[in-house]
């Protein structure tokens, strides 16, 4: 598995000198089992089935999943925290926000949110 931090750098590497280099020189070793590329946005590490090899949901559904997830703890920080940050310099302010929303999102709402919503992001039937 490899992974990269853009399309650029990943188009790169697999046309890069040095890759055909080293596949030349395990041809005759090594085999390939698999040529499938999978592009992920980074999203899909909140969605993925830990210990299986299920594709992540469609991007709308994980859209509409990470909206509900969201959205409530958005609203609640507006309405919690940002009335008491307004004389806060805007960097310091702007902070605030993904330092809270994110770890939140991230361990408590979207795995939790993602068992809940499983049948419909994972159907059997594969629609």
């Amino acid at each position: 598995m490899l992974r990269w931090s853009d399309q650029h750098r990943l188009a790169a590497w697999l046309e890069s000198e040095e890759r055909a280099h080293w596949h030349r020189r395990i041809e005759d070793i090594a085999t390939e089992v698999s040529s499938e590329r999978q592009s992920t946005t980074g999203m899909e590490t909140w969605f993925s089935l830990p210990g299986t090899t299920v594709q992540a949901p469609p991007r709308w559904k994980m859209v509409l999943t990470t909206f509900l997830g969201a959205y409530p703890f958005t609203l609640l920080i507006q309405w919690l925290v940002t009335p008491h940050t307004t004389g806060w310099p805007l960097p310091l302010r702007s902070a605030v926000f993904p330092l809270i929303l994110l770890p939140v999102l991230t361990y408590l709402v979207m795995p939790r949110l993602s068992r809940l919503l499983r049948l419909w992001l994972y159907p059997r039937d594969g629609s």
